[in-house]
């Protein structure tokens, strides 16, 4: 996507990009101008109307997941920007900016978690903004949700149409099948919990929790003989979401996670995910300062 920043406030976007290093560029160039325009502080503009006017005009273009991902990317992003910049007129003075801002909207559960793009903060401004930026932001959350559930409709037909043909062939290629992509699921989960700490969170845990209860339908009478033991590739992230939702983890002894809880995880990985650990929803603290350092930091 390609954005051309005119005189006056004339914003167009077109064609289509890769955004850069993984960086959503279009959303990053957008803020940038209407930051410099200081459209956010204006009593009456048009241009955040022509803005979502383009923004359903592409997503109605766009047939294939790839793109409108890249959409879904940049749009969450300059929600995500405009969440951190914005504040009320006349609310008093301007506070730092925060990284640990509860998301308890379906947004923060549902697509900035799982988003694998980064944004560099320290452009972001606070400013007052006026009416029609609230607006804007409301229409983006909007058209970030329709974006959503577009992607999962697709993928659902998608996989859907898969799973018709699977139940059809010898079991064993089914299982196979389950267990490749359980796989991948656990590698790339639980990856995202060792590098990214904005993943490792008490509400995030919550989230993947609730997507990981798929166990139950592998379970089931109907589908086991396909499924088989596919489930237990998902022990990694499993375990570690185990950690993730339970509370008074400071009163957790090593033995009790090593053995119980988190008995495939190796020394490393928990120490990862150990200190790497916040909660966003209800600010309870991780494993003790001893039991972290002594238990687990000398066997790193």
């Amino acid at each position: 996507m390609v954005v051309h920043a005119r005189a006056g406030g004339t914003i167009e976007i077109m064609g289509l990009m890769q955004g850069s290093n993984g960086k959503p560029v279009a959303a990053i160039t957008i803020y940038k101008c209407l930051l410099h325009w200081r459209t956010f502080e204006a009593e009456k503009t048009n241009i955040f109307d022509r803005l979502i006017q383009i923004f359903n005009s592409a997503m109605q273009k766009q047939d294939s997941n790839a793109n409108l991902a890249y959409w879904l990317s940049n749009a969450s992003s300059l929600l995500i920007i405009l969440q951190k910049s914005l504040k009320p007129a006349g609310s008093g003075v301007i506070t730092p900016l925060k990284r640990t801002t509860t998301q308890t909207s379906f947004l923060g559960r549902m697509v900035f978690r799982a988003s694998s793009i980064t944004v560099d903060m320290d452009l972001v401004r606070q400013v007052e903004g006026k009416y029609p930026a609230f607006l804007f932001k409301q229409q983006l959350t909007a058209f970030v949700e329709g974006l959503y559930g577009m992607i999962h409709d697709n993928v659902k037909s998608e996989v859907s149409s898969v799973l018709s043909h699977v139940i059809q062939v010898p079991t064993i290629f089914s299982r196979k099948i389950f267990t490749q992509i359980f796989a991948f699921i656990n590698a790339q989960l639980f990856n995202s919990l060792l590098v990214r700490r904005e993943c490792c969170s008490f509400s995030n845990g919550e989230y993947l929790k609730q997507g990981l209860e798929i166990h139950q339908y592998c379970l089931t009478v109907k589908y086991k003989q396909y499924a088989g033991s596919a489930w237990d590739e998902l022990k990694h992230i499993s375990q570690a979401v185990g950690f993730l939702v339970i509370f008074k983890k400071f009163r957790v002894s090593y033995d009790e996670i090593m053995s119980d809880l988190c008995p495939v995880l190796s020394v490393h990985q928990l120490y990862r995910i150990c200190t790497q650990y916040w909660d966003d929803k209800y600010n309870t603290e991780s494993v003790s300062e001893e039991f972290d350092i002594s238990s687990m930091k000398n066997s790193v």
